[in-house]
């Protein structure tokens, strides 16, 4: 959903993505974390001395500080990224990303090369 179509207070996810040219250009892995989830809200502000138009997500659980996902901030930290609302759960349509589960077990000698040992 665009940006300009939303409204203050809607439930909303904040999730950042990492760009394939960017990660490729990082050594890392194309991705989507989550940023926070709440009440959106917007704020005026300023980039590289432009009007801009702020975005963030103000928990239901009353915190007054850390609103973003910490270990979500550390990872991505000097790395551009795009930032993207979603409405939250359960009216959002949008699918969570999802990465596949590694299926072999660790110690599982049977699935190697040339068979058992």
């Amino acid at each position: 959903m665009q940006l300009r179509e939303m409204k203050a207070a809607h439930a909303a996810a904040l999730t950042a993505t990492v760009p394939a040219p960017i990660a490729q250009a990082e050594g890392r892995r194309a991705c989507t974390e989550l940023l926070g989830v709440g009440a959106l809200f917007f704020e005026r502000s300023s980039w590289n001395d432009r009007p801009a138009l702020a975005v963030g997500v103000r928990p239901r659980d009353g915190r007054q500080a850390w609103w973003l996902e910490p270990g979500t901030l550390g990872r991505l930290k000097d790395i551009q990224v795009q930032i993207e609302a979603h409405r939250s759960w359960p009216r959002c349509a949008c699918l969570p990303v999802q990465e596949k589960p590694d299926r072999r077990k660790r110690g599982d000698r049977s699935r190697r090369r040339g068979g058992a040992l």
